[in-house]
């Protein structure tokens, strides 16, 4: 086993290097790993991961977080055995690693050694390795509260000394040609330290180039007066008082080396880095593929200078931004011939000329910007790679579409979560806009407000760099909420201040005028999808996009086509399916998405679009089973893939006149939201629906919209505050059972009288769930409709466990097996919740137990999430069996699913005094372990996990 720290933390088993699953995980690995061989107490783990502001129950989360970490540093370990290597010991924990396991360690352990002499050569190998092991920003994404910073300046320092002992080894083993290139990228890093520049005029002196020395020290003293008012050192200005005296030591043929300086970080991109490097090294041509503004450029220049001693004779980069598709291959070739240095002959063609050099040369082309010049990019590179060592690699909007090319897509930078500290400072896109602001403000501490407009920022550009760039260069003259206000609907109006755009370079134009040139690109059936698109939220899949996008002039079986093509010119990103076995998933970036949606306006589309989108979402909501039927499971699973979509298109219509079949489509989602424990968004849609409706609906419309309103609270346990209404509303939908209605929208009445029942009973209301029963019973009576009946009938009997429970105890076990007659599992489901509830009066643990089972596979087979309250009761049973770290570990997920949509908890009569029980039982670390493990089954919504 092997740890990767210098840079994002890593664990690397076998020869395959895996991340971290969690950024708590990787601070608390983070922390262990400067402490290494110590005891590091448990106090100063919790500051070191969550600083000033520790969960209530910081312990407990820290112990599922060693839990966690140790199933990543020993997944062969058995079960219940002591760990090896995460050893506890009081007062905390040691992490028993050896120095050549860990990258950072043998970093320092190198350092350490450094000044002892040795020989020149071993030295020149051996630091190659150490050196290599930097892969960015030490511990990139793990947040610092405090403690990281020192730690991370600490290992900077060793690898500059390490850097610098490298090159004194270079020159005393006469290696000056590659000192002085190895020397470009540290001084660009490092620009004002002497030593390097001692030794950059030492290298050139004996590589026999006294004039380059000379030039290379007035440049270092032009800096210094410019920027510090301050001369170089006397032992710098010595060495070049005798470069007159000096013979040359060398004459040798200098590789090129053509890349500009990046005078920026790469944040976020060590991954990237690392796996381009990769390619580029097993595969001699890679493509850097990605949207407009999402690095590319930067990060083939952090490419190129990251592998300058592998392409012995040079590394070169060619800009091509100014081409365009009309230029002629020569074009092309003429800008790769002069950055190779090859002397122009008119005799001999640029593409001749290029194939002559690199034929027997070891170079790096990198070619920036192709996507203009597709054809003739390709056609150099393979002119390039027709040589046996020469590499290339490209950068564009799309794929060269060249045989053994390598893709490498680059997407956006992750986003914050939240304007926390912790989210902001886990953010590479969040951290990236606060550097470059720092360009013109130091910023060391954010306020809540400037937290605030940085999340703001960072979404509105959704990531990309160079929105996040010219964002912050709006700061000299505005304020932090002023530009995020700027963005609101101007994302692609963005570019640097002050310049003009008619003299501005593609790199300053604004997004705007990014995107319109790569739309320019694409087919006609390309152009009407990307428009069209605009509709749908991020996170669509192809059935939603044929359904938006097809008509009578582009059929549903084109779209994919046209999707793949916006694809491939990066205006699409595919984010890949949510869940196994899902449907791909793709997005539209927020600039790209306002550009897709201006165009949709001017093809004056807008309505008819819109309007598709609406009845498809419609049509997927009222075409699954009644609640409780077969297919259940799988039509939620559908909705799961489309929900953005689904609630994207609900929220627009309910912001406007809502028609009935809204208010349909709204109540056949209502088991939906109930059983994925959906919150926020089924609250606020429900609201919606029930302040849109009005005059111009039907009476059975309104009274729909006011119950979805009224169940969605109460099952939030507020049902108080809509109770009057509740109560009026199945008043109205009982009266409506004498209207002449479709049949359909009158079973859709009997469902939803059944889920008032069920949301009044979870809400502790029984009189009005009693009421809603009987309403229900009347309705499947009236419509000859078992399935209604049926539920109507358990409800019935589940409201009589507190008056007679023999009665409904006898009654349930009936209608258990009549549900599985009619094929209605919530009727079964209920009926072994009452049988459950029965065991609990009668303190019977083991019959529970086993209803609560039955009760769990039921859960399962119609794909519901919502189990903390079976779980409650399950904990109750294992109390009654003598079972308490099993009750724990039920009370412990069913306490973490009930927080997590805002609820209280406990939510049963007797659990309270059954937990106090428990303390008093078990010591207090076999309580809180018990309740960890069950918070962490309770987080994977897995049925499986409590059978």
């Amino acid at each position: 086993m092997r740890l990767h720290d210098l840079g994002p933390i890593s664990i690397e088993t076998a020869g395959v290097s895996r991340p971290l699953a969690g950024r708590r995980v990787e601070a608390v690995l983070a922390a262990l790993l400067v402490r290494r061989g110590e005891i590091v107490s448990t106090d100063w783990l919790i500051d070191a991961v969550w600083g000033e502001d520790p969960p209530p129950r910081a312990a407990a989360a820290l112990d599922t977080l060693i839990w966690r970490l140790r199933r990543f540093l020993e997944p062969q370990r058995p079960a219940r055995s002591p760990s090896t290597v995460l050893r506890t010991e009081d007062p905390g924990f040691r992490l028993l690693l050896h120095t050549d396991q860990v990258d950072s360690a043998v970093l320092a352990a190198y350092a350490d050694r450094l000044g002892t002499g040795g020989d020149p050569a071993q030295r020149v190998a051996e630091s190659a390795a150490v050196l290599d092991l930097w892969r960015g920003n030490p511990y990139e994404t793990v947040a610092d509260t405090g403690w990281l910073d020192p730690v991370r300046t600490r290992l900077a320092e060793q690898r500059l000394a390490v850097l610098q002992d490298r090159i004194d080894a270079l020159l005393e083993t006469g290696q000056p040609e590659r000192a002085v290139t190895e020397l470009v990228p540290v001084i660009a890093e490092h620009p004002f330290v002497e030593r390097l520049r001692e030794q950059r005029v030492l290298g050139l002196q004996r590589a026999g180039r006294p004039a380059d020395a000379v030039a290379a020290y007035r440049e270092y003293a032009e800096l210094l007066d410019a920027e510090l008012g301050a001369a170089p050192g006397g032992d710098l200005q010595a060495l070049v008082g005798r470069l007159g005296r000096a013979a040359p030591v060398a004459t040798t043929t200098t590789a090129v080396y053509a890349v500009p300086h990046r005078r920026t970080s790469m944040l976020g991109r060590a991954d990237d880095l690392a796996a381009v490097r990769h390619g580029l090294r097993r595969q001699r041509q890679v493509s850097v593929v990605g949207p407009v503004g999402c690095g590319k450029t930067r990060l083939s220049i952090a490419v190129a200078e990251a592998l300058r001693l592998d392409y012995a004779d040079g590394v070169v980069f060619v800009d091509l931004t100014d081409l365009t598709g009309a230029e002629p291959a020569d074009a092309v070739a003429g800008r790769v011939q002069e950055a190779l240095q090859i002397p122009a002959d008119p005799q001999v063609p640029p593409v001749a000329a290029v194939a002559a050099f690199t034929a027997d040369r070891q170079v790096l082309v990198v070619l920036d910007n192709c996507e203009q010049v597709t054809a003739a990019a390709a056609e150099i590179t393979r002119t390039v790679l027709a040589g046996d060592r020469a590499a290339v690699l490209a950068t564009s909007r799309q794929p060269l579409d060249l045989h053994g090319e390598l893709v490498h897509v680059l997407r956006p930078l992750p986003l914050p979560h939240s304007a926390s500290p912790a989210d902001l400072a886990g953010s590479p896109a969040a951290a990236l806009l606060v550097e470059r602001l720092a360009e013109e403000r130091p910023t060391a501490d954010l306020e809540e407000a400037e937290r605030a407009a940085v999340l703001r920022i960072c979404t509105a550009t959704d990531g990309l760099p160079l929105g996040i760039e010219l964002a912050a260069a709006l700061r000299p003259v505005l304020q932090l909420h002023e530009i995020a206000d700027a963005l609101d609907g101007n994302q692609m109006g963005l570019r640097r201040p002050g310049r003009n755009l008619r003299d501005a370079s593609r790199a300053e134009a604004t997004l705007r005028d990014s995107i319109d040139w790569s739309h320019g690109l694409l087919t006609g059936d390309e152009r009407v999808v990307h428009r069209r698109l605009s509709v749908l939220p991020p996170g669509f899949t192809l059935e939603s996009a044929a359904a938006v996008c097809s008509d009578d002039e582009l059929t549903a079986e084109e779209v994919p086509h046209a999707v793949a093509g916006l694809s491939f010119r990066s205006l699409l990103v595919a984010v890949g399916p949510y869940r196994p076995g899902g449907p791909s998933v793709f997005r539209q970036l927020v600039p790209i998405r306002e550009h897709a949606g201006d165009q949709l306006r001017t093809a004056g589309e807008s309505g008819a679009v819109t309007d598709r989108r609406d009845r498809w979402v419609r049509s997927l909501l009222m075409a699954g089973p009644r609640p409780g039927q077969s297919g259940q499971a799988e039509h939620y699973l559908h909705i799961d893939d489309h929900l953005r979509a689904v609630t994207a298109s609900l929220g627009d219509r309910l912001a406007e006149t809502v028609d009935d079949a809204d208010v349909l489509a709204l109540c056949r989602l209502l088991p939906y939201w109930l059983d994925r424990m959906i919150g926020a968004d089924a609250v606020r849609l429900a609201t919606a629906v029930r302040k849109a409706v009005g005059p111009a609906n039907s009476a059975v419309a309104r009274a729909l919209a006011v119950a979805v309103h009224g169940c969605v609270l109460a099952a939030n346990q507020e049902v108080a505050e809509v109770r009057a209404e509740l109560v009026e509303a199945v008043s109205d939908l009982t009266a409506s059972a004498t209207e002449d209605l479709p049949r359909e929208t009158r079973r859709l009445i009997g469902d939803t009288l059944t889920m008032v029942t069920a949301c009044c009973w979870v809400g502790d209301d029984y009189e009005l769930a009693a009421m809603a029963a009987d309403a229900a019973a009347g309705h499947g009576t009236a419509l000859q409709d078992d399935h209604i009946a049926v539920v109507a009938a358990v409800f019935a009997s589940s409201l009589q466990l507190f008056s007679d429970p023999g009665a409904a105890r006898s009654e349930a076990t009936v209608l258990v097996e009549r549900a599985g007659e009619v094929g209605n599992n919530l009727a079964a489901l209920m009926a072994t919740v009452t049988l459950s509830v029965a065991a609990l009066l009668d303190g019977d643990g083991p019959a529970g137990l086993g209803w609560t089972d039955r009760t769990l596979r039921l859960h399962e087979t119609l794909g519901v999430w919502n189990i903390a309250d079976t779980l409650e009761t399950r904990g109750n049973h294992y109390v009654n069996a003598g079972m308490p770290v099993e009750a724990l570990r039920c009370y412990g997920a069913s306490h973490l699913q009930n927080s997590r949509v805002g609820r209280t908890w406990p939510r049963h009569p007797g659990t309270a005094e059954k937990l106090d029980g428990l303390r008093d039982t078990l010591s207090s670390n076999d309580f809180q372990d018990a309740w960890a493990s069950g918070e962490r089954l309770g987080a994977d919504n897995l049925v499986e996990g409590w059978l």
